[in-house]
C-alpha cells in the first residue's frame, strides 16, 4: 500500500503520522482510523523537552509553521516559519527532525512557501544559510518580491534594535532568495521526474497560494492560510476539483 508520512516540525506536540493508503484513494483525510475511507493514521513518535513537556509551536498557536511530508519516497517541506513569541532558538523549527545524519539538501526534494507572513517564511534564511540547505525553494512571484522585505525588517528589529544573537544577516537573506524558484498560479512545476507541484489561488494576502503535491497517483493538498470571503482587494480561494489522498489545512 502507498504511504504518506506527515511531520509537523514546529507543532505542539511534535508528532508524525504514517498514513497508510488503500488501493482505492479516499477524498479526505481522517483524524484517526476512518472506516469509511480505509485510511489509517498511525502515531509515529512524540518529542518532548527534558521536563517532559511538548515543545510549543504552530500546532496550538500562531508561529513556526513547518511541515515535512514524505510521499512515495519524496520529501517536501511545507513552509518555514518563525515563532514571534521567542527570542532564542525556540523561535525556529527544530530541523533535526528532518534528518540528523547528512545534509538537508540530500534528504529534501524541495521546500514550498505558501505566503510571505513571517510565521510561514520567517525561518527561511536561518534554514538555508545557517542550518544548510541548497535545494529549490518554491513560492509565487508576489511572495518572492515581498518576503525579503519583511525578513530584513524583522532582522533590523531583532538584531539592530534588540541586539539578539544567532540571527541571519542581510546577506543571508539575499543568498537565500537566490535559491527561490518563482511559480505562477495554475502552473504545473516538475520538480524531478516523479514529483510535481501546482499552485492555486488562496486569497488571504497578495501572492498566497495553496499547493498540490503529486507523486504518481498519490497527492497531497496543502492550503496554508486561505480565505473564502472575497473583499475589495482579494478574491476567494479557488482550486481545481481534485481528490487528494491527504488535505493539510
Amino acid at each position: 500500500m502507498p504511504e504518506i508520512r506527515v511531520t509537523p516540525l514546529g507543532a505542539c506536540p511534535v508528532l508524525s503520522w504514517n498514513l497508510v493508503l488503500p488501493p482505492g484513494r479516499g477524498s479526505r483525510a481522517p483524524s484517526s482510523t476512518d472506516t469509511r475511507t480505509g485510511f489509517h493514521v498511525l502515531p509515529h513518535g512524540v518529542s518532548a523537552s527534558s521536563e517532559g513537556a511538548p515543545r510549543p509551536g504552530a500546532g496550538q498557536d500562531v508561529g513556526r509553521s513547518c511541515i515535512l511530508v514524505s510521499i512515495a519516497g519524496k520529501n517536501v517541506m511545507l513552509d518555514c516559519g518563525m515563532h514571534m513569541g521567542f527570542n532564542d532558538d525556540r523561535r525556529f523549527p527544530d530541523f533535526s527532525y528532518i534528518t540528523q545524519n547528512g545534509r538537508l539538501t540530500d534528504f529534501l526534494d524541495c521546500v514550498i512557501i505558501s505566503h510571505f507572513h513571517l510565521d510561514h517564511c520567517g525561518a527561511l534564511p536561518y534554514f538555508s544559510e545557517m542550518v544548510g540547505y541548497d535545494g529549490p525553494i518554491y513560492m509565487t512571484h508576489p511572495t518572492q518580491a515581498i518576503c525579503p522585505i519583511l525578513l530584513e525588517d524583522y532582522r533590523k528589529i531583532a538584531v539592530d534594535k534588540k541586539g539578539e544573537a544567532n540571527f541571519f544577516t542581510s546577506q543571508m537573506i539575499k543568498d537565500c532568495m537566490k535559491k527561490v524558484v518563482a511559480v505562477h498560479l495554475h502552473q504545473t512545476v516538475q520538480v524531478d521526474d516523479e514529483l510535481e507541484i501546482k499552485a492555486y489561488y488562496a486569497g488571504h494576502v497578495l501572492g498566497a497560494a495553496m499547493f498540490q503535491i503529486k507523486v504518481g497517483s498519490e497527492s497531497v493538498v496543502y492550503t496554508g492560510d486561505y480565505n473564502m470571503t472575497p473583499d475589495r482587494h482579494l478574491g476567494a480561494a479557488w482550486i481545481d476539483k481534485c481528490r487528494p489522498n491527504l488535505l493539510i489545512t
